[in-house]
């Protein structure tokens, strides 16, 4: 999860993503991650863990810079 933190200010950093958006992926970030102990230790439910790999996905889809391919980057 920590490296997830770090994929989203690099890719603000590089103006892949906004600083809002970096501030909104954080936030879902935040939200998540006593999910992925309970994932980790056995003890999520099924609609925990989908929500924990739909966060970790979307994270990675804009990092990555899969949604932005057709777009002109964000310039600060």
């Amino acid at each position: 999860m920590n490296h997830l933190g770090w994929k989203i200010d690099r890719a603000r950093e590089r103006g892949m993503i906004s600083w809002r958006q970096a501030r909104d992926l954080h936030m879902q970030l935040a939200s998540v991650q006593p999910l992925a102990w309970r994932a980790q230790t056995g003890q999520a439910r099924p609609w925990e863990v989908r929500r924990l790999e739909n966060v970790v996905n979307r994270i990675d889809s804009l990092t990555q810079g899969y949604a932005y391919n057709m777009r002109r980057p964000y310039y600060r």
